[in-house]
């Protein structure tokens, strides 16, 4: 190995060890326990990893007969690719009944720069080289952590505590810049494509507050309404108060002119949307129960209330695999009821709906047409929908 010989290590995206020409892995002969030992082995580089501590890193399943044995017959594996890079030294050097990595064998890996871009981030004083910091961050950080390796607990860990630190240098810039009132540049960062992975209140007020600050009514209009699309409709999260308050001084800057009556009407019932079931957020359905409640109590006339539950029989999907169930009983609930039905999202997996129907056994009409209709689209078979139904009076 030549004297200042750096291995530059790839992390984020997939897996690349190079120095000059020299590549690691190669495509045809790659072995992902060969790969993980040697990319903890660099990650944790300042200190002795015993036996014990990387077979439960490598076999956490403990699906290793001879773990010992498969261990040290993996150091040697790891030890003859490594030699390609430095072949008058081992880059992985054994202590005792451990390992660890050569130090003598410098290293630069784009996590560890991304983390400590990050935390200088957090330290700057200065706003203007807060926010150019910031903007190189959003640019680096581009992919996960070895996001072939997720089903790993280790790499899952290392995601999250990556995806910490750059949320926190990413609100606190948004913050030092609201401050300053810079709002154009808390626009460049939030409107930022690879700003989008981040997800926090803060951000979303951060943005509409600034395009309320310029004076970007119809963006902020716009914004909003998506923000209610994506807090009631696919997570049933309710928005901030902040959120609502900002809403509010937008609406109070808008120019109002006087209608009359006919128009009022027609801005009631011209709704784009007015072919398909109306949907709202919980608070609105809450709302029209009650008003249906107090209709049921007066004449009797009752209609159904009906609860519609997801959930995972096996309890193996990631969320995001039952988010997509979600969304596709959501696609499908709004295709199947009729107009004058209504329907919410409750939680991330339940949907609630108030159904026209005066007995039980019409509304379980629409119910199994629910039913059928999401059996044939999902996904996942392991997703069960099940539904309760109650009449209204």
């Amino acid at each position: 190995m030549k004297k200042g010989t750096v291995l530059n290590v790839h992390t984020l995206g997939k897996l690349k060890i190079s120095c000059g020409d020299i590549v690691f892995p190669l495509e045809r002969q790659r072995s992902a326990q060969v790969e993980l030992l040697i990319i903890y082995l660099i990650l944790n580089r300042d200190q002795s990893l015993n036996a014990t501590r990387l077979i439960d890193f490598l076999w956490p399943k403990g699906n290793s007969d001879k773990p010992e044995g498969a261990l040290r017959n993996l150091v040697y594996r790891a030890r003859k690719e490594m030699k390609r890079f430095c072949d008058d030294i081992s880059c992985i050097q054994s202590l005792g009944k451990g390992y660890n990595w050569n130090l003598e064998v410098e290293c630069k890996v784009d996590y560890e720069d991304l983390v400590k871009l990050a935390n200088r981030i957090q330290q700057e004083k200065d706003v203007s080289k807060k926010y150019s910091r910031c903007l190189r961050l959003l640019e680096k950080y581009v992919n996960q952590f070895l996001p072939e390796f997720l089903d790993n607990p280790w790499v899952e860990q290392m995601n999250r505590t990556l995806h910490t630190h750059c949320l926190e240098a990413f609100i606190d810039t948004l913050d030092c810049l609201l401050e300053a009132k810079r709002y154009e540049d808390v626009l460049k960062l939030t409107e930022h494509l690879n700003a989008q992975q981040f997800s926090d209140t803060k951000i979303y007020e951060a943005r509409l507050y600034s395009y309320y600050k310029t004076n970007q009514i119809d963006a902020a209009l716009a914004y909003y309404r998506q923000n209610i699309d994506t807090y009631f409709h696919q997570k049933g999260i309710p928005m901030s108060a902040r959120m609502t308050e900002i809403y509010q001084l937008i609406l109070n800057t808008i120019p109002s002119s006087e209608i009359n009556v006919v128009e009022l009407e027609d801005n009631l019932v011209g709704d784009n949307h007015s072919d398909s079931t109306f949907y709202c957020d919980f608070d609105v359905f809450k709302n029209i129960y009650q008003v249906n409640l107090r209709s049921a109590k007066r004449s009797m006339d009752a209609q159904v209330l009906a609860l519609l539950t997801l959930s995972d029989s096996k309890d193996c999907l990631s969320e995001q695999e039952v988010l997509e169930e979600v969304d596709i009983l959501r696609d499908v609930i709004a295709k199947s009821l009729r107009k004058n039905d209504v329907f919410s999202k409750f939680n991330m997996t339940q949907f609630a709906l108030i159904v026209a129907s005066h007995e039980i056994d019409g509304a379980s009409i629409a119910v199994e047409r629910i039913q059928e209709e999401y059996n044939k689209q999902k996904k996942h078979p392991e997703m069960i929908l099940k539904s309760e139904l109650k009449k209204i009076f």
